[in-house]
């Protein structure tokens, strides 16, 4: 009897500490390491159902909301989810920036422009001085086909009041300017397009020709000196006018 009770509390004790030790380890990481290894598999599903088990260990660890939305949303098509987890997700933490980014994105997709507008606008007021995001094209494009220039341009101005970054908008207002002649306001928006990031040899040729037509030949002649050196091709007569221009305002000075 003895024998028989030693071997049984042996047996209990093995079993209490395997089941402690499987215990021990199984947290959050252990599905998102799984999803992961899922996810590379291009196995979607599967990965979005082991990160959901990970919420259930860490149900305020924000970057799985964005993660499991972003599988909704760009790898199935699922729009509907997408939309679900990224606002499950902000009932945790309301102010987050990714979060609101994403569901901006597929708000626009799933619901259209006038509703895709509202969480824009909401985003707007959360971006800091170096978040950059922007108008969807396609949304864009639907718009201007039930605008005029003029309301197309005063559209453009209004949202880049509350997000200077939007390149999209500030890209379709540079048209419109250009389209105009309107050389002031074209080289402004140059400029900002440049200071957010869409700098390109071409940008810098359009900003000596606006420079030029708005008289600032100094500044025509450095931007277009720099397109050259970034590849573009300059053609000489552009380099002959400027000179030639630089050398009228220098003798007409006393």
């Amino acid at each position: 009897m003895t024998k028989r009770y030693l071997i049984m509390s042996i047996m209990c004790l093995v079993f209490f500490v395997s089941s402690t030790k499987a215990y021990t380890y199984v947290d959050e990481w252990t599905y998102i390491e799984k999803g992961s290894r899922l996810e590379e598999e291009k196995r979607f599903v599967e990965a979005i159902f082991e990160y959901n088990n990970a919420l259930k260990y860490k149900p305020t660890k924000i970057d799985l909301y964005i993660k499991i939305g972003n599988l909704y949303e760009r790898k199935l098509g699922d729009l509907v989810n997408a939309i679900k987890i990224y606002e499950e997700g902000l009932k945790i933490e309301p102010n987050n920036y990714l979060l609101n980014y994403n569901l901006m994105y597929a708000v626009f997709k799933a619901k259209g422009v006038s509703e895709g507008i509202k969480q824009y606008e909401l985003l707007s007021t959360m971006r800091s001085d170096t978040e950059v995001f922007v108008f969807p094209k396609k949304d864009l494009e639907s718009l201007k086909a039930n605008m005029t220039q003029e309301e197309l341009k005063e559209f453009c101005k209004k949202y880049l009041l509350i997000n200077p970054s939007d390149t999209v908008l500030r890209e379709k207002l540079l048209k419109i300017y250009k389209k105009n002649n309107d050389y002031i306001n074209a080289r402004h928006e140059l400029k900002e397009l440049i200071k957010w990031g869409k700098s390109s040899s071409f940008f810098l040729f359009d900003l000596g020709v606006c420079s030029y037509h708005v008289g600032d030949y100094k500044e025509a002649l450095n931007y277009l000196t720099k397109a050259k050196d970034q590849g573009e091709s300059v053609p000489e007569l552009y380099f002959d006018l400027i000179n030639k221009k630089l050398q009228e305002t220098n003798r007409r000075r006393p």
